[in-house]
C-alpha cells in the first residue's frame, strides 16, 4: 500500500538503506498491516510480481497526484462498524478459552469482515452485539390483515440518527407490505385456479 526507505545499521558504523513496504495481508483486517522488507516477505512466492505491480501503480499515481504523502488506507477501515458473530475456542498451548468476534469494518463491504480477538474489538460494539443477541424473537403467529386495509406508505419514518429510507428502499418496503397483505388472497386464488379442469 505504501513504501519507504529506512536506514539500518548492519554492523557498527555500517548503515545501509532498505526499502520497506506497508503490507496488508490477505484475510486479515487493516489492524494487522505492518511495515516489512522484501526479505521478510519472501515466503510469498509471488512477492516479486506484487512489488513490481505496486511500483507501477505508484509511478502512475505520481503522474496524476502531486501530494503522495497521504495515509496508505482509509482510517475508517480500522473502525468497527458492528460485530456480527462470536466464536469460542481453546488455545492449544495454554488450554485457555479464546474469544473471537466477526467484525464488519466501517466503509468496507461485508465480504471484508474478519475474525478478531476480543482485545482488538471496541468493547462498546461487543456490548451492542450482546444486547442484540439477548433479544428473544417473538415467535407467536400473527394473522395477516385483510388485503383491503393495505395502504401505500408515501414517506419513510425516521430511523436512528435522523436517517430515512431512500425512494427505492421505500418502494421495496411498500412491495413487501403489499405482498404480506395480499398473500392469502393470492394463494387462495392460486389454489382455486389450480383446481379448475
Amino acid at each position: 500500500m505504501s513504501s519507504r526507505i529506512m536506514k539500518n545499521e548492519v554492523s557498527p558504523g555500517v548503515v545501509i538503506e532498505v526499502e520497506e513496504f506497508f503490507v496488508k495481508y490477505k484475510n486479515y483486517s487493516y489492524l494487522h498491516c505492518e511495515w516489512a522488507t522484501e526479505q521478510q516477505l519472501e515466503k510469498d512466492k509471488r512477492i516479486q510480481q506484487k512489488i513490481k505491480r505496486f511500483k507501477m501503480k505508484q509511478a502512475q499515481r505520481a503522474l496524476f497526484f502531486t501530494d503522495m504523502e497521504e495515509e496508505p488506507f482509509n482510517p475508517d477501515y480500522v473502525e468497527v462498524d458492528r460485530v456480527l458473530e462470536v466464536s469460542y475456542c481453546e488455545d492449544k498451548d495454554t488450554g485457555e478459552e479464546v474469544v473471537y468476534y466477526l467484525v464488519k469494518w466501517c466503509s468496507l463491504p461485508y465480504e471484508d469482515s474478519t475474525w478478531e480477538l476480543k482485545d482488538d474489538v471496541d468493547q462498546s460494539k461487543i456490548e451492542e452485539f450482546e444486547q442484540l443477541q439477548a433479544v428473544k424473537p417473538d415467535l407467536r403467529r400473527m394473522e395477516r390483515p385483510p388485503a383491503n386495509l393495505w395502504k401505500k406508505r408515501e414517506q419513510s419514518r425516521e430511523y436512528r440518527n435522523d436517517n430515512t429510507l431512500r425512494d427505492y428502499q421505500l418502494e421495496g418496503v411498500n412491495w413487501l407490505h403489499f405482498n404480506w397483505y395480499n398473500s392469502m388472497q393470492s394463494s387462495k386464488r392460486h389454489q382455486s385456479s389450480s383446481l379448475r379442469p
